[in-house]
């Protein structure tokens, strides 16, 4: 991890330390199984509330993204990949979109001249 002078951390990416780049799969179907919601950790009480996935349930779908602590048994959900999947499903999302608007937009040109 990088630590950056705003605090914020990163991770290497840039271009020239990778090779064999490839366009991913799609991971819309599998990313729409898993369910967001809200909690609060145990050990903050109900006055923090959070909002995230579960472990167990990102692992039974993706479990290269869910590490477990030796010592506790916790798990642990490595965001970082799962943001970037949450990415590609954004960038699916919208190319659809904007398909679907082509054809309306052709479909209203039809209607239109048919009128």
């Amino acid at each position: 991890m990088l630590k950056n002078k705003n605090q914020s951390y990163g991770a290497l990416s840039d271009e020239r330390l990778k090779e064999n780049i490839q366009d991913s799969r799609s991971y819309l179907e599998d990313i729409c199984k898993i369910k967001v919601k809200k909690f609060n950790f145990k050990d903050t009480g109900p006055d923090k509330p959070q909002l995230g996935v579960l472990a167990q349930d990102v692992q039974k779908i993706f479990p290269k993204l869910v590490t477990e602590d030796p010592e506790t048994g916790n798990l642990s959900v490595k965001y970082s990949v799962f943001n970037t999947m949450l990415i590609q499903c954004v960038q699916e999302l919208s190319a659809n979109m904007e398909a679907q608007q082509a054809q309306i937009d052709d479909l209203k040109a039809v209607v239109e001249t048919l009128l």
